[in-house]
């Protein structure tokens, strides 16, 4: 019977020293994919995060980046605060929450100059972890809450989906709108959802509606 309990003893700290390490390579996992997020909107260079995160959202930031550039712009940001709120494994994947606060402003590449509002943002970030050839990298990232989104307008939208040969399906929305408000050029901070007016590019879809300002 002592043998048999110091035998969970074992396991169970066994168990608990791997979600340590989980959640500190979770962490850290997005912590670098918000480095190289910042890193690749201010160069207007997709391929520098690409190392970080899976080909489907690869293929979101490459519109949202290639958008900017189309339209002469980079992106400035900077993470001005952040909460770890959870970390938990599902299924394969490990899911982390957090908070952030991001400020940003658009630049006209040819100019230096900044383009239209500088933004204060505030969000509830649920990013997806996956393993990939035994490294994990970012799969998705949603809000899990309506983002709180600072400026009221953002620099003119263009076609998205035809500019970077994506497709016409979505491309122009009745009433001549640039597309669904995850295509346009909006301006959020950096790995976060995308839309008009708002929240940082890379990041999760935002229904119609659902941002407030401040």
């Amino acid at each position: 019977m002592t043998r048999r309990v110091k035998a969970v003893a074992v396991l169970l700290a066994l168990t608990a020293g791997c979600s340590r390490v989980d959640e500190a390579e979770a962490k850290g996992v997005v912590t670098a994919y918000l480095d190289k997020l910042v890193e690749a909107y201010a160069a207007g260079d997709e391929q520098i995060v690409d190392p970080l995160v899976s080909d489907a959202h690869g293929k979101k930031l490459l519109g949202t980046i290639g958008v900017k550039s189309d339209m002469g712009l980079v992106l400035e940001s900077k993470l001005l605060a952040q909460a770890w709120e959870r970390i938990a494994k599902d299924g394969d994947a490990i899911l982390v929450d957090t908070r952030e606060q991001w400020a940003y402003r658009d630049v006209r590449v040819a100019t230096g100059q900044q383009e239209g509002e500088a933004s204060t943002d505030a969000y509830a970030i649920r990013y997806r972890l996956v393993r990939k050839d035994g490294k994990l990298i970012v799969d998705d990232v949603q809000f899990r809450e309506p983002p709180v989104v600072g400026r009221k307008e953002a620099p003119t939208a263009i076609d998205v989906k035809t500019a970077h040969g994506l497709g016409k399906e979505g491309a122009e929305a009745p009433g001549g709108d640039a597309g669904p408000p995850q295509d346009r050029p909006g301006g959020p901070p950096p790995g976060h959802p995308p839309m008009q007016g708002g929240p940082p590019p890379g990041h999760p879809p935002i229904p119609p509606g659902a941002a407030g300002g401040k």
